[in-house]
């Protein structure tokens, strides 16, 4: 009998996930050991993964010094990637492994449902902008279990009442100390004290006294926030519940600040008891839907699919919703999107007109291109969609990347030039820094998580930075 095994990097037993499904972070290392040598990888009735990075961004699996023992590398492709192993003697393994977008949040259930949220807010995106994509490369939310919105409700009004009664008398625990006279905070034990008197302490100098303390993190406090996220992803994906799911969104919100601290992450029946029982059955309620356990069923490079989904809450923002010209290549999308007042370009190359058009001395190409759209093209603005955590780059990176961002900002003569990314809770949600009297550089933070009314407020606050210009560009699109 032969047997594969794989060492990962973060738990699973948290997703209830089966025997055949592994769950790893993006762009993360796993290991694979079989009781036999290893002869191939490959995806599930596919072709074998390359054995080195010959393709950019995608996965690629290597033997190791013992053959029974591979290492697959993974990239920024997420969602589910369905493998089979092959072994020497013709064993064949076949496994799910459910990769989970990490810069989007380290926790992976949090992280999946950001990828839940986004792939469904896109959907809705792409169809609300007329923008017709090629749907087939994005990654499909899993299928949500037919649960009605009064339903939902109710699991709500369950919850709350929990909550309130936890946030009125926080988890404690009472213990011994020792005070000093005059500053007794507690009640004192004086058998106790006494019995130390008599061990040597001096006399009425020192007292025994039990003190209450707040207890934070508790095993019902983390399954308390994980009901209230497994809710959240199923009311997102109930179209007549979005009043409910915004309450739902702000009360998670006012939780995780009164609970500092405290991470979601599901209970055992075992591991409930007191006031927190009740949480075993909504659980089992809400996790046993496809949704609450946010498993996509497709899977799709993250990095076009954040810059997608942050181009079209752009446009969503600014109310760009007629298309001039739209395409699909082998691997980017591309068009240019047009509202009232702004003039949205997404993957478009140009050129200057007229005298200025020399061939090859213009192939600029930033991920945004926005200008509005008056005889003067007052707003010019450049973005850069970049899916990485700007926090963690060298100084040497991030310079880098800010003079590929300068560039376009030269390039199209435009005196705001914004680095759009997922954020980071240790950076600001927008700050922008003056270059020179007439430019600015600007860092934007778009988070699927967070509410779309928020994001587009923060997107026009963006955009209120821009100086002004005050002649239009003779550009015309590349062919």
């Amino acid at each position: 009998m032969s047997h594969l095994h794989a060492t990962l990097s973060c738990p699973s037993h948290t997703l209830a996930l089966e025997p055949h499904e592994w769950l790893a972070a993006e762009e993360s290392t796993v290991t694979l050991q079989a009781s036999e040598p290893i002869v191939a990888v490959r995806w599930a009735g596919g072709p074998e993964l390359p054995s080195d990075p010959c393709e950019p961004r995608e996965p690629y699996a290597a033997c190791t010094s013992d053959p029974r023992r591979w290492t697959l590398h993974l990239s920024d492709r997420v969602g589910a990637l369905d493998l089979e192993v092959l072994t020497r003697n013709g064993h064949v393994h076949a496994r799910r492994l459910y990769v989970y977008p990490s810069k989007l949040s380290s926790s992976p259930q949090r992280a999946l449902e950001a990828l839940r949220v986004m792939t469904t807010r896109l959907e809705g995106l792409l169809s609300d902008l007329r923008f017709p994509a090629d749907r087939s490369s994005l990654p499909a939310p899993s299928a949500v279990r037919s649960v009605s919105a009064d339903t939902l409700r109710r699991t709500a009004g369950e919850l709350l009442q929990i909550t309130r009664q936890v946030l009125s008398a926080p988890d404690s625990r009472v213990r011994a100390t020792t005070a000093v006279r005059g500053n007794a905070a507690g009640r004192i034990d004086w058998s106790l004290s006494t019995r130390r008197w008599a061990q040597g302490n001096v006399l009425g100098l020192t007292h025994v006294v039990w003190e209450t303390q707040t207890d934070w993190n508790t095993p019902g406090q983390r399954a308390l926030l994980a009901c209230w996220d497994a809710l959240v992803a199923q009311l997102t994906a109930q179209p007549d519940a979005q009043d409910t799911l915004r309450r739902v969104r702000m009360l998670r919100a006012e939780l995780a600040q009164r609970l500092p601290g405290v991470r979601a992450e599901p209970q055992t029946r075992a591991a409930l008891s007191g006031r927190y029982a009740v949480l075993a059955a909504l659980q089992e309620r809400l996790a046993g839907s496809p949704a609450a356990r946010n498993l996509p069923e497709g899977n799709a490079r993250m990095s076009t699919l954040f810059e997608l989904w942050a181009t079209c809450e752009i446009a969503a923002a600014l109310g760009c919703v007629g298309h001039v010209q739209l395409a699909h290549g082998q691997r980017e999308f591309s068009g240019e999107l047009i509202g009232p007042q702004y003039a949205l370009a997404y993957n478009r190359a140009y050129r200057y007109r007229g005298v200025s058009a020399v061939p090859g001395h213009f192939g600029s190409r930033p991920d945004i291109y926005l200008h509005s759209t008056d005889p003067a093209e007052c707003i010019r603005v450049v973005a850069d969609v970049k899916y990485r955590n700007l926090t963690r780059l060298s100084p040497a990176a991030l310079r880098n990347v800010h003079v590929q961002l300068r560039g376009y900002m030269g390039d199209y003569q435009a005196p705001l030039g914004l680095m759009v990314w997922p954020g980071h809770p240790s950076a600001p949600e927008f700050d922008v820094n003056e270059l020179t009297a007439r430019s600015r550089l600007g860092h934007l933070t778009l988070h699927p998580l967070e509410d779309p009314a928020t994001l587009h407020q923060r997107i026009v606050r963006a955009l209120s930075t821009a100086p002004c210009t005050f002649a239009p560009l003779p550009l015309e699109a590349s062919a």
